[in-house]
């Protein structure tokens, strides 16, 4: 149990369907794959010599007969994988030679397999095993080609001309005898590979009957939108988002600083970025910062807000909706010089990083080095309370999202840290007073860490540095899924000896960092020092460039449609069922289909 009031169920739904993104594997290069392909067919028809003529020969011939059965097997085995290969990359150009190659090798697992078994049964008067493995091959291409590359019609085709293939080399080869009449061979062929389309066609129904009663949409679609974004990075799934998203209004907040003739606009959308790739809101930090830097000339740093998954834009055109309210506050604007103070209120295991300008703040909320993650709307809604009970015009909250410890979870209504929030953000707003407003000084810097090398979004490192008579605070954002909280306190200690007091670190909480992986992908575990290093010549820039500067803050509201907290928490919950069906269903229909196959091809 965590150490918050999260419900075990919601929270347990939540990493059952993110530890499925662990089966996801890097295939290596097509090259490597090919080699293996080669070198399991020559090593079958190997095995299978030294099976048959074990002490029958010796010497040159001994070794001559097995390069020769090896070579045999090459092509009873690895010819035809090859051949399959080649044959779907053609059919469907996403299936790339590497992926194929990767079905194909695999697909070749399975008849080595059942040409050893056939081999075994055949010396204790059992056949027709290698029937079942030519079924087992025929759906192993089926589903990747509809399910992984969405191929409806042509799914069948590549299938069934894999099992020509591999048929016509299994009745030319010396190694495995199976039938002397080529007609018969390939009736028996199709019939196993028929029946087990069928078992296929009745899994798919009843994977498909939990998300259909639910949300309307077959879970094979689904799931082969889902993949063909993983794989090559398709928004064609947004439009099943569409379908089951819902309409909420939430608040978009901007700080906007003028100095030295440039400007600064920090931007606190109340939405999640989510859910992967570059899906939904995904890339809004990078989006949203280029579309308003092009419009206002502003430099831009978009900033995390209080939201959890439940806010996570349906489409990448959700971003309009946030653009026109920030485009509204912007013109709302009325810049003052800016006097400024900064107080970091504390409760418990919570602090609140304040920074007061004129009569607004901007609060930035951390647990670190404890888990710091995303905070529910409702509950952002009660911290920011806090501060305009104390006086604020205005308030800009912020979820700094820095401290990634590996667990995952969410703060809600109710949930006792939500409270210590409140108190530190309480905490200091009353010790405002006490802090001296002093003329502010703003500066900019960033960085894009462009093929640095470490999971970093579109937007990458953007900082500024704000100097209030002898006081000073710098936010270090990055577009990141999170930090590691040993980074963090890594990099906040070298910017003191830097000379830079008040850092603190954020994150965007990105997903499009989000990908064959998994999901969670914290900054800091790979090139900290080389980084730290980057994020305090960014620090050093701002400095020098800073300025006296006026200010501003406005917030306003925005429709915009969402996955909502309804469809998210079903959504998991449907995803769970079906895994807990497949579980026992799967192996079931594939034994039981295996002995109708046997039954079927011996009677035939």
């Amino acid at each position: 149990m965590a150490e918050h009031g999260i419900g075990v169920d919601e929270l347990g739904s939540a990493e059952r369907a993110v530890k499925l993104t662990d089966y996801f594997i890097s295939l290596p290069r097509a090259l490597y794959i090919f080699v293996f392909v080669l070198a399991l067919g020559f090593l079958f028809g190997v095995s299978a010599y030294l099976v048959a003529y074990w002490g029958r020969a010796s010497g040159y011939d001994s070794i001559a007969g097995a390069f020769g059965s090896g070579l045999d097997g090459v092509l009873l085995v690895s010819v035809p994988a090859v051949l399959s290969a080649l044959t779907a990359t053609f059919v469907k150009r996403e299936m790339t030679i590497r992926r194929s190659m990767f079905v194909a090798f695999v697909s070749a697992l399975i008849y080595v397999a059942s040409y050893l078994a056939e081999a075994q049964g055949q010396a204790r008067g059992i056949s027709s095993l290698v029937f079942v493995g030519y079924g087992l091959a025929f759906i192993l291409w089926f589903v990747s080609a509809r399910v992984v590359f969405g191929l409806k019609y042509g799914a069948f085709l590549i299938a069934a001309l894999q099992l020509v293939y591999n048929a016509v080399f299994l009745y030319m080869s010396r190694i495995i005898y199976v039938s002397s009449d080529p007609v018969s061979m390939i009736i028996r062929v199709y019939f196993a590979s028929f029946v087990f389309l069928l078992a296929v066609y009745a899994l798919f129904w009843l994977f498909n009957a939990p998300m259909k009663r639910n949300f309307g949409v077959s879970s094979v679609d689904a799931a082969s939108l889902f993949l063909a974004q993983w794989f090559r990075q398709s928004r064609d799934i947004e439009e099943l988002f569409e379908t089951v998203g819902e309409e909420v209004e939430t608040t978009v907040g901007v700080l906007a600083l003028r100095f030295d003739g440039r400007s600064l606009l920090m931007i606190v959308p109340n939405i999640h970025y989510g859910p992967f790739g570059n899906l939904g809101g995904s890339e809004f930090p990078q989006l949203i910062a280029e579309r308003v830097k092009k419009a206002t000339g502003s430099e831009v740093m978009v900033f995390h807000g209080t939201a959890t998954h439940d806010f996570n834009p349906v489409s990448a055109g959700e971003i309009e909706h946030v653009a026109d309210a920030v485009s509204r506050a912007v013109d709302r604007m009325k810049f003052r010089n800016a006097r400024a103070s900064f107080v970091v209120g504390k409760s418990k295991t919570a602090r609140a990083n304040m920074l007061f300008i004129n009569d607004f703040c901007m609060a930035g909320l951390t647990r670190a080095p404890r888990t710091t993650e995303d905070v529910d709307f409702s509950l952002g809604l009660a911290i920011r309370a806090q501060a305009l009970c104390a006086g604020m015009r205005d308030v800009l909250l912020v979820d700094a999202h820095n401290s990634e410890t590996g667990e995952i979870t969410q703060f809600h209504s109710g949930d006792p840290v939500g409270f210590e929030y409140m108190d530190a953000v309480a905490d200091g707003a009353a010790g405002a007073g006490a802090g001296a407003m002093a003329p502010l000084r703003a500066g900019f810097a960033s960085d894009s860490l462009r093929n640095f090398g470490v999971p970093v979004g579109g937007a990458g490192l953007k900082l500024a540095v704000f100097k209030m008579g002898r006081s000073e605070f710098v936010p270090v954002l990055f577009d990141a899924n999170g930090v590691t909280p040993g980074f963090r306190r890594k990099l906040i200690d070298a910017m003191k000896e830097a000379g830079f007091g008040n850092c603190e670190v954020f994150t965007t909480d990105t997903h499009s960092v989000n990908a064959v992986t998994g999901v969670l992908n914290p900054l800091g575990e790979e090139k900290s020092d080389e980084l730290i290093a980057r994020v305090i010549a960014c620090a050093k820039e701002a400095e020098k460039n800073s300025a006296p500067a006026r200010a501003d803050m406005r917030t306003e509201r925005m429709a915009i449609k969402v996955f909502g907290v309804q469809q998210s928490s079903e959504l998991l919950g449907t995803i769970n069922s079906i895994v807990a069906i497949a579980r026992i269903a799967v192996p079931a229909v594939l034994v039981a289909t295996a002995l109708l196959v046997l039954w079927g091809v011996a009677n035939l």
